[in-house]
């Protein structure tokens, strides 16, 4: 799913979808790249040659295999390759990775829940209302078969509670959170991941390894089990990181803040801000 942008230099920018959330930006070795920063030394402009794409900027992408699809760009990395740099509509919540998994009750994982596709965010409540004891799902609408029959799964889960579509391109899926949910999500907001049910746990790794593929070894060394069942090999990560030694008694992950985890609505594409900036191939 490429995307190229002929420069006026001769050279060419290929814009790469990795998800619905996530385009790699791959330009040549010779091209000239420039970009501003902000205060924290954000990247909030680049330049190539003579294109420039800016925070907030909407470029037409090719997505999920359809041609001239919007894309808004929230925020700008530089990859560890050399000349490659990422752009992204949002970033993956804390709450994405510890309350996402709550959706599993059969066999979901995920892969199953198109995470690496169609797949958004999580969010744990409002701007409005903050935190919730709802868990909200936010997808990049298709109107293909595959979709259709995947918000259909959505819709007849015991735990779905309504729907909105947020702007012409994503749409917003609320689900209930049970007694147990409940008590989970109260460790989240606390930071207390090591805390959650056993149930829970196991839950939560179901849903985000592949047993089928991963031998138990390989499981135990994720930062996820790590987190949850407070390994030494994590502790070390953050010792590595931190540059100092890191209380046992403390959690192995960091708190979660609460304006990261809620829905603010950064990521919709008003109808009149769409900008088609690319051609496809």
């Amino acid at each position: 799913m490429e995307s190229i942008v002929e420069l006026d230099t001769g050279k060419r920018l290929m814009f790469s979808c990795v998800s619905a959330r996530e385009v790699v930006v791959k330009h040549h070795s010779l091209t000239h790249v420039d970009y501003e920063t902000d205060g924290d030394k954000n990247i909030v402009s680049l330049t190539f040659d003579n294109y420039t794409v800016s925070l907030g900027d909407v470029i037409s992408v090719k997505l999920n295999g359809v041609k001239n699809k919007p894309f808004k760009v929230l925020y700008i990395k530089k990859s560890v390759r050399t000349d490659t740099y990422i752009l992204y509509s949002t970033v993956l919540t804390k709450a994405t990775r510890w309350i996402m998994p709550m959706i599993r009750i059969d066999n979901q994982t995920q892969t199953s829940m198109k995470y690496g596709s169609s797949f958004t965010n999580c969010y744990a409540g409002t701007k409005e209302e903050g935190y919730m004891d709802n868990f909200y799902l936010v997808y990049r609408f298709s109107g293909n078969v595959e979709y259709i029959k995947f918000e259909e799964e959505l819709k007849n889960h015991p735990k779905f509670s309504s729907m909105v579509d947020l702007d012409r391109q994503h749409v917003m899926y609320i689900f209930n959170m049970n007694e147990e949910d409940k008590f989970n999500f109260k460790k989240f907001k606390n930071g207390e991941y090591s805390k959650f049910t056993d149930k829970y746990k196991k839950q939560i790794l179901n849903f985000t390894i592949n047993p089928v593929n991963t031998i138990s070894s390989k499981i135990e060394d994720t930062i996820t089990y790590g987190v949850l069942y407070k390994t030494d090999k994590q502790k070390k990560r953050i010792e590595d990181t931190i540059g100092q030694k890191l209380d046992s008694n403390l959690e192995y992950y960091s708190i979660p803040e609460e304006n990261n985890e809620v829905y603010t609505g950064d990521i919709e594409i008003p109808k009149e801000s769409i900008i088609e900036k690319s051609r496809d191939i």
